[in-house]
């Protein structure tokens, strides 16, 4: 599902600020206040979500175990650009788990059909038994699991939770605004189904108390910004989480991605970003066993972040600086890909062979660098036995 294998480090490592896809409301009105302060607002108007560019993320010190969290917000305005009353609520959602989808056959009601759901790796299924594995664990669609039409879909329908399904049909716990496909075209309104089975958390941040979380909402300040923070496990088998496509450390294939989805109260207005990832800090940490070496041997290279998680699926390139006397894997320069489970079981480790191709006594230094990040740098110096 995910849109792009692009490795989020951090949002350091990012060109620009990451935008949601922005929707704009129906004409019955934006948001129903539900809350202390929460205004009432009527007319059109837009979501967007982004993530800052740098300091984004932090460990979560008060918690047990590794947890990062990262900063964002959503920036709410009508159609000429004002903000919505101080205090209005934005609902925040997170999902890091896809159990099925697939282009919707119809929806009439609340009940969207589909003849031919998928898994996430392309497989057919009914979504009375689509299930992947979390924990050790199978997980089904059950209710209260969130629907997301992706496209070609009103503002106003994009968000639905699940009240019930059989193998070809989910019943919403709320209507949709229209029959589909309607004014779309058959077959091509993209739905999908997730949860959060992975970790992934999000929290509205009060903008009168910063260090207040508010819970699954965030309330807007007077310029129409809303902030949060979303938590995520930090783990080898985490990390990267919805920037990798195909990712096979879980089971279904693909299976695990990321959606941020923000809305009004009355989901007449929603927004939903593919772009978010479980990201690691910089900066990006690389070393090298052995540092100095006497003969032909493997040499492994281990990858973390600064907070030590070891990093998979990272490239390392590694240099000979004199191939003449050392080869790397039988060439001047080659690559490897921290994602081989096989050495000690662990993420953020690989290994180049080095050969001596020179005389004895001769000397040279075999340099390393994480793709990712030029200043993560290691060598190892080469004798010739």
């Amino acid at each position: 599902m995910k849109k792009n294998n692009q490795i989020l480090l951090s949002t350091t490592l990012i060109s620009g600020l990451l935008f949601g896809l922005t929707s704009c409301g129906g004409g019955g009105g934006g948001f129903t206040g539900d809350g202390i302060g929460a205004g009432q607002i009527t007319g059109e108007y837009n979501i967007e979500i982004s993530y800052p560019n740098s300091e984004a993320i932090t460990k979560l010190q008060s918690e047990a175990g590794g947890f990062y969290s990262m900063s964002g917000a959503v920036l709410v305005t009508d159609r000429n650009g004002n903000p919505p009353p101080k205090g209005s609520i934005i609902h925040l959602d997170a999902i890091d788990t896809i159990k099925a989808f697939g282009l919707l056959d119809n929806i009439t009601g609340a009940v969207i059909t589909d003849a031919n759901p998928t898994l996430a790796d392309g497989s057919a299924t009914f979504f009375n038994t689509a299930k992947v594995i979390r924990d050790f664990s199978d997980r089904y669609i059950e209710a209260n699991d969130i629907v997301l039409l992706v496209n070609n879909a009103d503002p106003a329908d994009k968000v639905r939770f699940i009240k019930s399904i059989t193998a070809n049909t989910i019943t919403t716990t709320s209507s949709y605004s229209q029959v589909y496909p309607g004014k779309y075209a058959a077959g091509t309104t993209t739905y999908l189904i997730g949860s959060s089975d992975i970790g992934v958390k999000i929290n509205g941040i009060d903008p009168d108390e910063p260090t207040k979380k508010l819970g699954a909402f965030t309330k807007t300040d007077i310029s129409g910004i809303g902030k949060f923070r979303i938590e995520y496990p930090a783990r080898p088998d985490t990390i990267f989480v919805g920037s990798i496509a195909g990712d096979t450390r879980y089971d279904v294939t693909g299976s695990a991605d990321v959606f941020i989805i923000a809305r009004s109260s009355d989901n007449s207005v929603a927004t939903i970003d593919g772009s978010f990832a479980f990201a690691a800090i910089k900066d990006l940490q690389l070393s090298a066993n052995p540092t100095t070496l006497g003969g032909n041997a493997n040499i492994r290279l281990t990858l973390t972040d600064k907070e030590f998680l070891l990093l998979p699926y990272m490239t390392i390139t590694a240099s000979s600086s004199d191939s003449g006397v050392v080869t790397v894997d039988g060439a001047a320069t080659s690559t490897c890909v921290t994602d081989d489970t096989s050495l000690l079981g662990e993420y953020g480790i690989c290994e180049i062979a080095v050969v001596c191709t020179g005389a004895a006594g001769e000397t040279a230094t075999i340099d390393f660098v994480a793709n990712a990040d030029s200043a993560a740098t290691a060598s190892t110096s080469f004798t010739c036995p």
